[in-house]
């Protein structure tokens, strides 16, 4: 049978590395999670700032923005950013889409989502699309970022979060083992004075000894108590016995040595 040090060290390790695996699937979510709000957020406020740029003309039902304050990074190709804005049929792209297309769902004004889409190049794209009244018209206004560098550092953090608990569990394992090891001490007292108790060094084992163990400890004491007590009577017996064959032990040898058997040699020998 396995010691029991093992079996507590092995239970210990398998809820340390559930513990582990747990805290790296919540730390993984929580971090892509806050990671992609931060995104969301931003291309929130990117969605406004088109808002107040846009120029609508009404006589060629066009829109167009204020290329100055525009971010240079829509007018770079796949640059990982994009925007597409639609209103009253009019259509407006960023450059950095180059032939690409954002698709667009219609919704009603105040209306906000963002969803995961397939851009350029198969670039990962989280899209926020936003429906807003300006004037008498109505702007839908879809901004896009590439989630590429996110998952990349995201994927190095898991990297390093993997090393770093790879390393905190061998430091917890080793302590384990130590704080077992302490713990367990009473127990070796307690096999050593079992082996003093068979070579009859001592007659009854110590009770200071963890209360988890007190129990087995005060049954063999019990035991040892209940041997002592019938090994007396035996001896008590076995002297009773001795004294009670005494007499006629002597008597017997007094009448093998009398004078008058020794005409009767066959009743000596018996």
């Amino acid at each position: 049978m396995r010691s029991l040090q093992y079996r507590l060290s092995l239970g210990l390790l398998i809820s340390l590395c559930v513990a582990f695996v747990a805290l790296w699937l919540l730390v993984s979510s929580a971090s892509r999670y806050l990671a992609e709000q931060y995104i969301v957020t931003r291309l929130m406020h990117d969605s406004e700032s088109l808002l107040a740029i846009i120029q609508y003309d009404a006589i060629t039902n066009t829109i167009k923005l204020d290329t100055n304050r525009v971010n240079p990074v829509y007018t770079r190709p796949f640059s990982g950013h994009y925007y597409k804005v639609i209103s009253e049929g009019a259509l407006l792209r960023s450059r950095s889409l180059w032939d690409h297309d954002l698709i667009i769902k219609s919704q009603s004004t105040g209306d906000q989502q963002h969803r995961y889409i397939t851009g350029p190049q198969q670039q990962p794209l989280i899209m926020f699309v936003s429906t807003f009244d300006k004037g008498e018209n109505s702007y839908t206004i879809a901004v896009a970022e590439d989630l590429s560098p996110v998952n990349a550092d995201l994927k190095q953090l898991q990297r390093y979060f993997v090393i770093s608990a790879f390393l905190l569990l061998l430091l917890l394992i080793g302590i384990q083992v130590f704080i077992l090891h302490i713990g367990l001490k009473p127990l070796n007292k307690t096999r050593t004075e079992l082996s003093a108790l068979m070579q009859g060094k001592i007659s009854q084992l110590d009770n200071n000894v963890p209360k988890e163990i007190t129990p087995l400890v005060k049954e063999i004491n019990h035991l040892l108590a209940v041997l002592n007590k019938r090994l007396l009577r035996s001896r008590n017996a076995l002297g009773d016995l001795a004294h009670a064959l005494k007499k006629p032990l002597t008597a017997l040898k007094q009448l093998n040595r009398d004078e008058s058997l020794t005409s009767h040699p066959e009743l000596q020998q018996n």
